[in-house]
């Protein structure tokens, strides 16, 4: 029996096709970068809980404490954001970064859209989110967007 030879396809992708090709390298490198902006976001976030809650007029706590409760909430928060992070910023960073230029601004409305669509829910756990989500989103992009932009560039091994 005669084995089917099919023939070789030459594909030329243009910039575009070739930044989605890459799709698994940009979404492996944010997940890598989130394993760091995630706990660092949610403790600048915390820290500034803490100190919002120390300034409040009514407020009774001292410094430490309200800076200790506020690192507390980032621990709690770190623990809560691990599947938002993981299943929807990461993911949604990594695709905007291998279709288009990765940005500060990107990354903001991606970390923030969370907060604003519970809004509409909640405004307590609306603020939550973006207390805690705008500073993980921006320190995601500090983490992975130089390399993001270099990895954009670079072609393809995979051949058709």
């Amino acid at each position: 029996m005669e084995s089917a030879s099919f023939p070789r396809i030459a594909v030329n992708l243009d910039q575009a096709g070739s930044a989605m090709g890459n799709l698994g390298r940009h979404m492996a490198l944010a997940l890598l970068a989130s394993l760091g902006a995630l706990p660092a976001g949610c403790a600048v976030g915390g820290f500034a809980y803490g100190i919002w809650l120390y300034l409040l007029p009514d407020s009774t706590a001292g410094l430490w404490p309200a800076l200790g409760f506020g690192m507390f909430v980032a621990l709690v928060a770190t623990f809560v954001g691990i599947l938002p992070t993981f299943l929807y910023g990461a993911p949604a960073y990594a695709w905007f970064a291998a279709r288009y230029r990765p940005s500060l601004v990107a990354s903001l409305i991606i970390a923030a859209l969370p907060g604003l669509a519970l809004h509409a829910f909640s405004s307590e756990l609306a603020t939550v989110f973006l207390v805690f989500g705008v500073p993980v989103g921006c320190l995601l992009h500090v983490f992975a967007g130089r390399r993001m932009r270099r990895l954009r560039h670079e072609p393809d091994d995979i051949q058709i």
